[in-house]
């Protein structure tokens, strides 16, 4: 779906708003008259919601024993990397290195020391300020791009609501049955999206995937959800 967003084959892209201004830049290479709006749907009660999901950790910080000691330093300088000056160097780098000032007060990006900077880190750091829009955007961004995608990464923020599994994966799912009906599910689900098959070729899809593991992964995921709320 996303590289039939750039080609310009597709004109709507399900995806997170901070996401959406790379692939529309890539689009407008191919077309560039074109214009990209971020939409956000009412249901039927006048309410706005954004789906999210569980996906455990993408990484976290770990002060192990061979650290005793060293806790309190170790804490400060997180604590400095999320203050000003410190998210100032974790976004853009050092400047004179990766950055510079030109004559009209513009940040100027140097490239490849940018890009040396963005292969060695994840991110760039190992912290992140809660709910900062800016942490997902790339930099060189115009400054209205920024200002338009600050404003569809907090609504994203604002409305996504976390779903009940919280990445939980039932044992059920491990199964080679389970697999393989999970894959035809999702196989049969891209090509109705494609026009490829009927909502019928749908039902029976999700029919066979309840038949061969799906029941139980349902109950195993209910009752993992029901011990959560306890």
């Amino acid at each position: 779906a996303i590289d039939y967003f750039k080609q310009g084959k597709v004109g709507f892209l399900k995806d997170f708003g901070a996401n959406a201004l790379g692939y529309f830049k890539e689009l407008q290479k191919l077309v560039p008259t074109a214009e990209i709006s971020y939409l956000f749907l009412e249901d039927s009660n006048g309410i706005v919601r954004g789906d999210s999901f569980g996906s455990g950790y993408w990484w976290l910080n770990a002060i192990t024993s061979a650290a005793a000691g060293k806790e309190e330093k170790i804490v400060e300088f997180l604590d400095y990397l999320l203050s000003d000056e410190g998210w100032e160097i974790c976004t853009y780098g050092p400047e004179g290195v990766t950055w510079n000032w030109d004559a009209s007060g513009e940040r100027v990006i140097n490239p490849e020391e940018y890009a040396k900077m963005k292969a060695a880190k994840n991110h760039f750091t190992q912290v992140r300020r809660n709910n900062d829009p800016d942490f997902f955007l790339s930099i060189d961004l115009t400054e209205e791009e920024k200002k338009n995608a600050r404003t569809w990464v907090i609504k994203a923020i604002e409305h996504a609501v976390v779903s009940l599994d919280y990445g939980y994966m039932p044992k059920a799912a491990s199964t080679s049955a389970y697999i393989d009906y999970q894959n035809k599910l999702d196989n049969t689900i891209t090509k109705v999206i494609l026009g490829d098959a009927s909502i019928e070729d749908f039902n029976k899809a999700l029919s066979d995937w309840y038949n061969n593991g799906g029941t139980e992964y349902v109950k195993e995921m209910n009752e993992y959800i029901a011990s959560r709320e306890k």
